[in-house]
């Protein structure tokens, strides 16, 4: 049995990850009354397209974004972190989402599934933000 309790000051949510043996159960709770919950079993899934596509722009543009701001980071360190933590934070998600892609973790495992829930009450449909989010997924190695 393992379990996980997280602060995200950036986004300004509370996590709880437990997982037991082959069940993982991750959810978050933001200040603003967003949430999110996923439960899977057996081998990880990999991230669903939006997911991936979401957080791999967001890291594409946080990192355009750090390289125009560097002259500034150079000049003043402290101050430059301080302005660029958010996209650090970003680029960092992109990173690691990418390394789990390609790094294929071992897994005893050669099946999983999982469904992954979100709600976000901020949404801004006209922009294509979606309030509410289901996804269910599967994987088989052979």
């Amino acid at each position: 049995f393992n379990s996980r309790l997280g602060i995200d000051p950036l986004k300004k949510s509370l996590s709880l990850e437990q997982s037991y043996k082959n069940t993982n159960l991750k959810g978050s709770v933001g200040l603003d009354g967003g949430f999110s919950a996923a439960l899977s079993y057996g081998l990880p899934l990999l991230p669903f397209p939006h997911e991936l596509k979401d957080v791999v722009s967001d890291g594409g543009q946080a990192l355009t974004d750090s390289i125009r701001g560097l002259p500034t980071f150079l000049e003043d360190p402290v101050a430059g972190f301080g302005r660029q933590k958010k996209n650090f934070s970003l680029i960092g998600k992109a990173g690691s989402m990418l390394g789990d892609l390609f790094g294929s973790k071992e897994s005893k495992d050669s099946f999983g599934v999982g469904l992954d829930l979100k709600f976000n009450p901020n949404a801004d449909e006209e922009k294509g933000e979606e309030r509410f989010r289901a996804m269910a997924g599967f994987r088989k190695t052979f």
